[in-house]
């Protein structure tokens, strides 16, 4: 029996978690999942996470994407919704430098107008689901469905639309998946609408909304400078004008004219070249895991340790202790990729003094710290007023805890507020420690053996 070689392929949303914007790449991650699937493949999803040896489209590079952890593994950034124009710059200069997969040809024309020798890309727009069925628009309860929130000019126009008479349903916050697909097969169309006057349509966000079966009607500054092209075809286009949307809206919602184009546009999309995008994103993955195996260089090992038990979630470019992480708690030192002295970062996370398993955590932390490595812990209210006679056995009083040749060193204390962020001590929140690893010297461990039951001659 011949062996299936085809490579592995993994979805990585960036998004932390918390974030409403992971909503819109969690929706574009699925619709890649599902484009991906119709060509026989079997993609993994997971948050923050790159799979080594898969080739591993990273979604929503716009939340921050750590390409020094990405090194060695066979990467295609997916640029998220939104417009081009409003990437940052640290966004425009990741995706001038790793393979990209995008939705607007335009917007790649724009980020890579100053790198010639950027690397390959690929145009993918989702295709439509076609599990789902297609519901005769005047059959929707819902008139115009406008998601998450809207500024001052969105709000003008959407006031002008419903002055004309339209049925508008607002929601404030973004949905993805099942609880999308239940609201927009309700819906006689979807709306965009223009965040400025000069924006360009954002079409990942068309194309995810098309995907479920629902008709988009999408305001453009200039409908005549529209692309006659596949990328923005099938989609209704209105300026913010009572007579052009009256246009586009045919004989209204409800109308048959207008029914009548969305199912002929909806069918069209069905044909036999829809995933014509994914088989081009499939082939640069490809393309890439191919230059990644002949360059023959490997993902970096971690020298970063997160010790928070899961709580805090998965850190990429980290080698995660706990649920969900690199390996399971508790931690067994035996089976880290590092050993003794070779860590430069650990994080500890929030741990409790008189919890019996932070003495011996903090422990292993200090024969695991590399000598310039730093040690970072936070400390909750109840320990904050003490911590610095609590500690007091790995820093100045270290022999109690065993040893003699090293010690912690205090480098910062900051008191951080409900939302996590730092502030000055003030004895009311928690605390973060950051202490790094110092060598103890001779004077120090001489001194420190008339402290110890038989002057610690055996340590």
């Amino acid at each position: 029996m011949s062996q299936d070689t085809t490579p592995a392929v993994h979805l990585c949303v960036t998004a932390p978690a918390g974030a409403w914007a992971g909503l819109h790449d969690l929706e574009l991650a699925l619709a890649l999942r599902d484009d991906l699937r119709a060509l026989g493949l079997a993609p993994t999803l997971a948050r923050r996470r790159l799979q080594p040896g898969a080739i591993n489209y990273v979604i929503g590079v716009e939340h921050g994407f750590d390409a020094a952890a990405a090194q060695g593994h066979a990467c295609v950034l997916v640029r998220g919704t939104g417009e081009a124009s409003a990437l940052s710059t640290q966004a425009r200069r990741l995706l001038k430098r790793w393979p990209v997969l995008d939705a607007d040809p335009a917007a790649v024309t724009a980020y890579r107008a100053d790198a010639p020798e950027a690397p390959p890309y690929a145009l993918w727009q989702p295709a439509p689901d076609p599990a789902t069925p297609f519901q005769p628009t005047p059959q929707r309860p819902l008139g115009l469905v406008v998601e998450g929130p809207l500024n001052d000019r969105q709000h003008a126009v959407l006031a002008g639309l419903q002055r004309l008479g339209l049925p508008v349903h607002r929601i404030d916050v973004p949905l993805a998946g099942p609880e999308r697909r239940a609201l927009l097969s309700q819906a006689q169309a979807w709306l965009a609408l223009l965040p400025r006057d000069d924006a360009t349509p954002d079409l990942m966000a068309l194309r995810l909304a098309q995907r479920h079966g629902v008709p988009v009607l999408a305001e453009v500054s200039n409908r005549v400078a529209l692309p006659n092209d596949a990328a923005h075809a099938h989609i209704r286009w209105f300026e913010a004008r009572a007579d052009d949307l009256l246009r586009a809206l045919a004989d209204g919602l409800g109308g048959p004219e207008f029914a009548g184009i969305a199912e002929r546009d909806w069918r069209s999309r069905l044909s036999d070249d829809r995933l014509d995008g994914a088989r081009a994103a499939w082939q640069l993955g490809q393309q890439v895991r191919a230059a990644a195996q002949q360059a023959g260089s490997a993902p970096p090992l971690p020298d970063r340790l997160h010790l928070d038990d899961g709580r805090s979630g998965y850190r990429p470019g980290w080698f995660n202790v706990g649920e969900g992480g690199d390996a399971v708690g508790p931690l067994d030192t035996a089976a880290l990729p590092r050993g003794d002295g070779q860590w430069t970062v650990i994080d500890v996370g929030e741990r409790r003094l008189d919890d019996p398993a932070t003495a011996p955590l903090l422990d292993s932390a200090l024969r695991l710290l590399a000598p310039e490595g730093r040690l970072v812990m936070q400390l909750g209210a109840g320990d904050a007023p003490n911590w610095a006679e609590r500690l007091a056995p790995w820093v100045e009083r270290f022999w109690e805890r065993g040893t003699l040749q090293q010690r912690l060193a205090l480098e910062h204390a900051g008191e951080l507020d409900d939302g996590g962020m730092p502030g000055a001590l003030a004895g009311l929140g928690r605390v973060r420690l950051v202490f790094s690893r110092a060598d103890t010297s001779l004077a120090e461990r001489s001194l420190t053996r008339v402290m110890l039951d038989g002057f610690g001659i055996d340590r």
